[in-house]
């Protein structure tokens, strides 16, 4: 019997495969399907009931979980190691700096390394949103706007942020933020907290990367808000050098 309840239900299959690195064809080894019958259920999202039972037990979930959920709307903006690190030594050498020197001639110093740390706290980034044809970079009590509208391409790209020049901006306190260029997207604009969980949008010739604790949840709710009036690329296996 098919399902017909099911919204979308090949979108929910993939991200799945997606988040353990599972092809097609090891996704159907494991719920002892045909490459064929996973290819067609990726593509139209009709199933039997028993062969989405068999496919969510290969997944370790219970059969109705693979019906499609509320689109996730609000992403985290995790730390990397790299983040934490340079945030931290920062917080301790601009707090120690009085106590190690304790000259006036640098007492403009400290001031001016303290305006910098509050200035890039200012622009730091908590978390994105996708809501009312927006996406939305969270900072300190206010955010930055993108209308998806205008929203040309995209795709989570884990090494978008490798081989990147800094051109202007923060280059690791509170996050990598600014103006970047690497070979193979050349310039953008970085909201990266953790270049591992990077999200490369195209709107028009402007590009962004931004980080969300989940890029392929990131990547459905996109797919959801754009309604196809824009792409989803896909991800290069070439990195800059």
């Amino acid at each position: 019997m098919k399902i017909e309840t099911i919204m979308n239900c090949s979108s929910r299959i993939r991200l799945e495969r997606q988040k353990r690195s599972w092809t097609q064809e090891q996704l159907a080894e494991r719920a002892k399907l045909s490459t064929r019958t996973v290819q067609r259920i990726e593509s139209n999202g009709e199933s039997s009931a028993e062969t989405l039972r068999l496919i969510a037990e290969a997944f370790g979930l219970p059969a109705d979980s693979l019906l499609r959920a509320a689109p996730r709307m609000h992403f985290r903006a995790p730390w990397s190691l790299t983040v934490k690190v340079v945030t931290v030594l920062a917080s301790v050498v601009i707090l120690a700096l009085p106590f190690i020197i304790s000259s006036e001639s640098v007492h403009w110093l400290h001031w001016c390394l303290w305006g910098a740390f509050v200035f890039c706290l200012f622009f730091s980034v908590n978390g994105f949103s996708v809501r009312n044809g927006q996406l939305l970079v969270h900072r300190l009590g206010w955010a930055t706007k993108f209308e998806l509208a205008q929203l040309s391409a995209f795709n989570a790209n884990p090494h978008a942020m490798m081989g990147s020049i800094r051109l202007f901006g923060n280059g690791g306190l509170f996050g990598f933020l600014g103006q970047y260029r690497n070979a193979v997207i050349g310039n953008f604009q970085a909201y990266v907290t953790d270049p591992e969980n990077s999200v490369v949008l195209e709107f028009g010739t402007r590009k962004i990367v931004i980080s969300p604790d989940d890029p392929q949840a990131f990547v459905e709710t996109l797919r959801d808000a754009t309604k196809g009036i824009c792409k989803e690329t896909t991800t290069s296996s070439s990195t800059a050098g």
